[in-house]
């Protein structure tokens, strides 16, 4: 809800609590709940009685991020850490991958936010064309 400055009324007022409150509270029902997280009931009803699936998107954004950070305490335990690393990229029109990447700047875990999707597409195409044929394997 929003409501002009003047509008809102005397802080303390009926009003302005009745304003406040509309404007704070959690939104009924939550808002962007994928199809298939809303658990229904033989009817086809919604039920949010032991509803373990997720029913909104913040929701489901938190469960996102414990599931990162359960995924890097893995990935630092078994050592994996560098598959998850982007170089810098210095020159986007260089050919070489040499030229065109610098060190190690990016972690994927941490950095997500900070890197676009076509740097990613970018980076694996290159490490795909210019890696050995061993490093393609990603089974035996």
């Amino acid at each position: 809800m929003v409501v002009k400055k003047e509008e809102r009324g005397e802080e303390g007022s009926k009003q302005f609590t009745s304003n406040h409150t509309a404007a704070t509270e959690a939104l009924k029902p939550g808002f962007g709940a994928a199809k298939h997280f809303v658990q229904r009931s033989k009817d086809g009803e919604e039920t949010n009685a032991g509803n373990t699936n997720y029913t909104c998107i913040q929701e489901f954004c938190c469960s996102s991020l414990t599931k990162v950070d359960s995924l890097e305490h893995l990935v630092i335990s078994y050592n994996f850490k560098d598959i998850f690393m982007l170089r810098e990229l210095r020159d986007v029109n260089q050919i070489n991958p040499q030229v065109k990447w610098g060190p190690l700047k990016y972690y994927l875990l941490k950095d997500f936010v900070k890197i676009s999707l076509h740097f990613v597409l970018e980076h694996q195409a290159d490490t795909n064309m210019f890696c050995s044929k061993h490093d393609q394997q990603s089974s035996n």
